[in-house]
């Protein structure tokens, strides 16, 4: 059964393909498509899409490790590197 959500676009329930207008047309800008919702919603997408910029090495990420930490990385590292020899021919 499928649900009627305007004139021109449906939503399958799973029991095929959906009809959905808008969805496969590359011609559509990201401004032309949020210029359909509330600003509500516009301005949330918006603030999700502003990713700021983040400058940190892993060296930065690392430091806070513990010698377990550390020890299971080694002893990963050794069993990756030994998994990957075995499929050497």
């Amino acid at each position: 059964m499928k649900e009627k959500l305007s004139s021109t676009s449906y939503v399958a329930d799973g029991d095929g393909p959906s009809q959905t207008a808008g969805v496969g047309d590359t011609d559509l800008s990201m401004d032309k498509i949020l210029e359909r919702l509330p600003s509500t919603y516009r301005k949330e997408i918006l603030k999700q899409y502003d990713v700021p910029k983040v400058d940190i090495s892993i060296f930065d990420i690392l430091r806070y490790g513990t010698r377990l930490d550390f020890a299971m990385q080694v002893i990963g590292t050794i069993c990756a590197i030994a998994a990957g020899k075995t499929l050497e021919n």
